[in-house]
């Protein structure tokens, strides 16, 4: 599809009463022109109101009309840990900008973007430390993880004399050593589970410390994996060293997960468990709970199931449940209001009434004197109608009786039903005659006629006096 030829509005801002980009505007302003995107571009279409044009990929608007944050003026980058600012040339606008400021256009026009929450995470919130009772305080208690993870850390590497061999170390309850067939290969430690979904299938490695010697033969490298995960990896030089690490890993409080399979999203799994994609593998509370990111899945998870348990039918009654009640708080505002006005008219006095209508027609000065009397009435029951104004409503109802009943029906005139219309116009007495000056009008208007075209004129006129 070719482009469309841009003239010379397309150079000047397009929001209304902006002379960004004319000669009247004496400061240089930044022209943006609107994005690709359809979506965008309806965005923009929807903010930006005028009735004249339309908005096009051509149209430009000027810097004026979005907020500071949505305008880049520097480049940023980061040179040995400092970022650095550079001014740009020619101002850049953001991917997600949209013009929301009109300075020359009326106030309820101009809408401020919300502003941009922090970006947070729930899951990121710190738990209070654990309470601990008096009896155990009292008791001699082993060192905390941290030191041990800190002592371990710690120890760098140590030259001792021939190649290293982690095999037969101290272990601990649960732990077993894997003898794989290769004798030179790593020295395996792990614990071990049974599958929860498929008891005959292989066992489930729940804790596993790999050591495996380098070619130096001094130095050993160490993985621990927590739930199929790789968690830490270190080197390490003694057997004290390597039982230490495995004192370590033991006390682990390991992440129970979410327990309940999540419909959509991305989470990982393990032995028949799942997890979050920021599951922090280990607690702190001493017990095998779940993470705070684990259970912050749950509650997602236990949000879907129920939005599928509920039918579409309760949403929708909820969303004509939730309109009714905006329409009955509507129609509340709008008869107090009613009644408000009907007050403060019934305190006008009459004086004040026909000193304020006395420039208007006859016919209009009937209608409104009808319509303030019919106001100070509890019923328009039993009222009495002038004979004006009982003439006039005749009148519009010979000339249309379907508008007359709903003008009627709507109280938007103050006008009588048809039984008391038609014993009003039995008072009325009908006569007809002519005017002179017609037949001289006619006379002046005929004159120039042939006898031909004087034949056949009808007159057809009804005039009340």
């Amino acid at each position: 599809m070719a482009e469309r030829r841009r003239d010379k509005r397309d150079h000047t801002c397009f929001v209304p009463y902006c002379n960004s980009g004319y000669r009247s505007c004496k400061k240089a302003r930044s022209l943006f022109r609107v994005p690709a995107d359809v979506v965008k571009r309806e965005a923009w279409s929807r903010l930006i109101k005028r009735a004249d044009r339309e908005l096009n990929d051509a149209s430009a608007v000027c810097d004026l009309h979005f907020e500071a944050h949505f305008i880049e003026r520097t480049f940023k980058t980061t040179i040995n840990g400092e970022v650095v600012e550079i001014e740009r040339d020619r101002l850049q606008l953001a991917k997600d900008a949209l013009a929301a400021i009109f300075p020359g256009a009326p106030i309820y026009i101009t809408k401020r973007l919300p502003k941009k929450r922090k970006e947070r995470s729930i899951c990121d919130q710190v738990l209070p430390a654990a309470k601990r009772s008096r009896k155990k305080l009292s008791e001699s208690s082993p060192p905390p993880i941290e030191d041990l993870e800190a002592q371990v850390s710690s120890i760098d590497s140590v030259e001792v004399s021939g190649s290293l061999s982690f095999s037969g170390l101290k272990t601990f309850h649960e732990w077993s050593e894997i003898h794989l067939p290769n004798s030179g290969g790593p020295f395996v430690y792990a614990q071990c589970e049974e599958h929860e979904k498929d008891v005959d299938s292989a066992l489930a490695l729940k804790k596993l410390v790999k050591i495996e010697v380098r070619s130096e033969g001094n130095v050993a490298t160490v993985e621990v994996h927590l739930q199929g995960r790789k968690w830490q990896q270190q080197q390490i030089a003694t057997r004290e060293e390597a039982e230490a690490l495995l004192d370590h890993v033991d006390k682990f409080s390991l992440c129970c997960g979410a327990s309940l399979e999540p419909l959509s999203g991305e989470c990982s799994s393990f032995n028949g468990k799942f997890f979050s994609k920021n599951c922090t593998i280990t607690t702190k509370e001493g017990t095998a709970t779940a993470c705070i990111h684990c259970k912050y899945q749950r509650k997602l998870i236990l949000s879907q199931l129920s939005r599928r348990r509920c039918p579409e039918r309760r949403a929708a009654k909820t969303n004509v449940r939730r309109s009714l009640r905006r329409m009955k708080a509507r129609f509340t505002k709008v008869k107090m209001t009613l009644s408000q006005m009907k007050a403060k008219n019934e305190q006008v006095p009459e004086e004040l009434l026909l000193e304020k209508i006395k420039g208007l027609p006859q016919k209009q000065q009937a209608a409104v004197r009808t319509c303030f009397e019919a106001a100070c009435r509890k019923s328009k029951k039993g009222m009495k109608y002038g004979e004006e104004w009982l003439l006039e409503c005749i009148l519009m109802r010979m000339r249309s009786p379907k508008l007359y009943e709903d003008l009627r029906r709507q109280d938007i005139l103050t006008s009588p039903g048809r039984t008391c219309l038609n014993k009003a116009a039995q008072h009325f007495k009908s006569g007809f005659g002519f005017n002179p000056n017609v037949f001289t009008a006619l006379k002046e208007k005929v004159k120039e006629l042939d006898g031909f075209n004087r034949h056949g004129v009808v007159v057809c006129r009804l005039r009340r006096n």
